[in-house]
C-alpha cells in the first residue's frame, strides 16, 4: 500500500495506540484471491513488539486459506457507527417488513 511520506511513521505506540482506540479493520488478503472481511483487532504485546488477533469464522474463505507467516493489509477505520432513522423503523413495524426481536449483546 502506498504511503506518502507526510503521513507514513514507524511509530509503534501510536500505532498501538490507534489500533486499541479503534480496534474495526478490514482484513484484506490476496492469498488465491482477494478477499477482505471485517473483523475487531486486539493488541497482544510481546517482548519485541506486538501482534494483531482477531477471530474469523471458519466458513470464512480467508479462515481457511491464511496461514501464520501470510502478509496481510489491515486498514483501521477509525471512529465509525451506524444510525437508522427511527421513522424508517416504525414504517417497518407498522408494515411488517420488521419484527421485534429480544435484545442480543453487541461490542461497545
Amino acid at each position: 500500500m502506498y504511503i506518502p511520506k507526510i503521513y507514513k511513521s514507524e511509530d509503534q505506540e501510536l500505532m498501538k495506540k490507534i489500533i486499541s482506540e479503534n480496534g474495526f479493520a478490514l482484513l484484506i488478503s490476496d492469498k488465491e484471491k482477494l478477499s477482505a472481511t471485517h473483523s475487531m483487532f486486539l493488541v497482544n504485546e510481546k517482548e519485541d513488539g506486538f501482534l494483531l488477533e482477531t477471530h474469523i469464522s471458519k466458513a470464512n474463505f480467508q479462515a481457511k486459506v491464511l496461514k501464520d507467516g501470510d502478509q496481510v493489509l489491515c486498514d483501521f477505520l477509525g471512529a465509525h457507527s451506524y444510525i437508522r432513522h427511527l421513522g424508517m423503523i416504525t414504517k417497518m413495524f407498522r408494515h411488517g417488513i420488521m419484527k421485534q426481536c429480544k435484545s442480543v449483546e453487541r461490542l461497545n
